[in-house]
């Protein structure tokens, strides 16, 4: 989970990928409370970074704790992808992003997109987040 503290000062959560094992994250998920997060809504939206395994096979317990959550991921998912994607249970909204292009998850905060070639025929990763405080990342 990345929490931040927002250019208005309110605190921001998200998930930043949700891991490759459903056992594991079930655990880790109670153990860390982001179970109790996801129900409440505390969390605002999952974002993939990547179509690995170890980065978006665990999306069947997030859902079970918030199947509407929003779910960002590239829009160059692979069709096996996209089919977890559907079978996980999720209800929300997904939205995909164009790689090679910024996006602003929120005011402030857009991702750093890095396209490079990955093992397993991937395209791209998503390398970091930054706070970007200008006129117009800030709406």
């Amino acid at each position: 989970m990345v929490e931040v503290e927002a250019l208005n000062g309110t605190w921001r959560r998200f998930l930043l990928d949700t891991g490759w094992n459903p056992a594991w994250m079930e655990y880790s998920f109670q153990r860390e409370g982001i179970d109790d997060m996801l129900r409440k809504g505390d969390i605002e939206f999952l974002y993939v970074s990547h179509e690995h395994m170890d980065h978006f096979w665990g999306l069947p317990i997030t859902v079970k704790y918030r199947p509407n959550i929003k779910v960002m991921v590239s829009n160059r998912y692979y069709p096996e992808g996209r089919a977890m994607v559907q079978k996980s249970g999720h209800k929300g909204e997904l939205v995909e992003l164009e790689p090679g292009k910024i996006h602003k998850l929120f005011p402030g905060c857009p991702p750093s997109p890095l396209i490079f070639p990955f093992l397993f025929e991937y395209r791209e990763n998503t390398g970091s987040f930054s706070m970007l405080k200008t006129k117009d990342w800030l709406q």
